[in-house]
């Protein structure tokens, strides 16, 4: 009985992630100083949602997000001023 309960939550658990994921879209970019040279560790974060990523030694990152909803993105670094940017996530096909 035990381990029909435990397959059971493990396939419920599956089929939410799987359906939580077509409502995303993938956010994708370098970030730079004002000199053109990349940043890496810089958080981007997500003002509204508990979502975040850092960026690496190149300073790209790839963050999935809400698709259709307006969003709220927070870049932050130290030494750095914080810089908030509004997008429209759209659904990838």
């Amino acid at each position: 009985m035990n381990k029909k309960f435990t397959i059971l939550l493990l396939l419920i658990i599956t089929n939410l992630t799987l359906f939580g994921q077509r409502n995303n879209a993938t956010l994708k970019g370098v970030i730079k100083d004002s000199a053109g040279i990349p940043l890496d560790v810089v958080n981007i974060a997500l003002k509204e949602f508990p979502l975040g990523t850092v960026s690496n030694r190149k300073g790209e990152f790839t963050l999935r997000v809400p698709a259709k909803k307006s969003i709220i993105i927070v870049y932050s670094s130290i030494g750095f001023r914080s810089v908030l940017d509004t997008i429209f996530a759209d659904i990838e096909e």
